[in-house]
């Protein structure tokens, strides 16, 4: 540490607490929502929380493609009958059939 210069004198103690009075988020900006199914403050429990007239969301699988290095939300085709998968990055399509004696898996991999 240099030498306290002699027209300004020592350097004053560091302070390690500060007192603040206004909110630790930038001005014009709310605060994080509530973590989602959580309920939102005045709404009864059991309340829908999606818009109203909203259906429930449709199924999904979640597939990670190896050679993008990227995870995609895979939805079913129009008649139902299997999640239909593209690589965002070589284009490479899978197919995953629905049915009966199938897995309860929502998570795959493909290489690509």
């Amino acid at each position: 540490m240099p030498p306290p210069d002699p027209q300004h004198g020592p350097p004053s103690p560091r302070k390690d607490t500060f007192e603040r009075s206004e909110p630790l988020y930038a001005h014009g900006v709310p605060p994080r929502p509530a973590r989602a199914g959580a309920p939102i403050q005045g709404q009864a429990q059991g309340q829908a929380q999606g818009p109203p007239g909203a259906g429930p969301a449709a199924p999904f699988l979640q597939v990670w493609f190896k050679c993008a290095g990227q995870y995609r939300r895979v939805y079913k085709n129009r008649d139902g009958s299997a999640y239909e998968a593209i690589c965002p990055l070589c284009a490479k399509s899978c197919t995953f059939r629905v049915g009966a004696s199938g897995t309860s898996r929502r998570m795959f991999e493909v290489s690509c």
